[in-house]
């Protein structure tokens, strides 16, 4: 008798081990299989981004020549706008290009000459499409940016210009918000009917020369950069802040060059808010 229940004992011990045991090897199996599944999850993310990167490199490569040739063409439209092409001013746009576009200053720089010898006017067009089809929207409002900051390098932007501008808004399809805000903080250098090294360009010096050494003039020059009118409230100007520091962050973009662009419009509206705000 004490013999059977012994056995049964045993067999019970047994069957309980073999139970515990099967249920470790089945928990270590899971745990393994989750961390085979995880690495090769890592495996395919890390191939995933090497393949995108790849992409990404080729399509540069495609597109950036195009894209380079599209910016020369409007450059040397607006520097032609006016029928004067200043040597001085080239000099000053090329400067600024190479401020700006490191990597392809040359390249541009390049077509940039070539462009301003031949009749291009029929150019912004396709110059538009192409910058359209390559380019995110907040890359296209950083380059507008870009390009209002060529047109006023004289300190002064003439009607051609002006109306050159606001075609290249329209054809890059910016939000009306953005054509808005553009043609407020530009409105500044605006001369209608002026050209560049007429009175117009002395007057626009004088104002600017107020905006750099006076306190009033820094005050209204941090309403121009928000895109509003001088007196606006506190509320206007934390509402234009937030609308602009979302627009205009850095991480909105891609190409290195005009993140760069972006990053220094962001500063200038930090930079804005804080002496309105303080």
């Amino acid at each position: 008798m004490v013999f059977f229940i012994f056995l049964i004992l045993l067999i019970f011990v047994v069957a309980v081990y073999s139970t515990i045991l099967m249920s470790f090897q089945n928990y270590k199996g899971s745990v393994n299989a989750k961390e085979q599944a995880k690495l090769e999850d890592e495996q395919a993310a890390k191939e995933a981004a090497e393949k995108a990167a790849k992409e990404a490199a080729e399509r540069e490569k495609i597109l950036s020549p195009r894209r380079n040739h599209a910016l020369a063409g409007l450059v040397a439209l607006l520097l032609k706008s006016d029928r004067v092409v200043d040597g001085k001013e080239v000099e000053l746009v090329l400067g600024y290009i190479k401020q700006h576009y490191e990597k392809d200053a040359k390249e541009i720089a390049r077509l940039l000459k070539i462009a301003l010898k031949i009749n291009n006017d029929k150019f912004v067009k396709q110059s538009c499409l192409w910058l359209r089809e390559t380019l995110s929207y907040a890359e296209c409002l950083a380059l507008t940016e870009f390009l209002f900051d060529v047109a006023r390098i004289s300190q002064n932007i003439c009607k051609e210009e002006w109306c050159l501008l606001c075609d290249i808004m329209d054809r890059l399809g910016l939000e009306q918000d953005d054509i808005d805000y553009l043609s407020r903080k530009y409105s500044f250098f605006y001369s209608c009917g002026a050209s560049a090294g007429s009175s117009g360009t002395a007057s626009a010096s004088s104002e600017l020369a107020v905006g750099t050494n006076s306190q009033e003039g820094r005050t209204a020059n941090a309403f121009r950069v928000l895109g509003l009118g001088t007196g606006a409230s506190k509320a206007d100007v934390q509402s234009a802040f937030r609308r602009l520091a979302k627009k205009y962050h850095p991480d909105t973009v891609q190409d290195e060059n005009l993140k760069n662009i972006l990053s220094e419009k962001f500063k200038e509206i930090n930079a804005a808010y804080n002496l309105l705000i303080g």
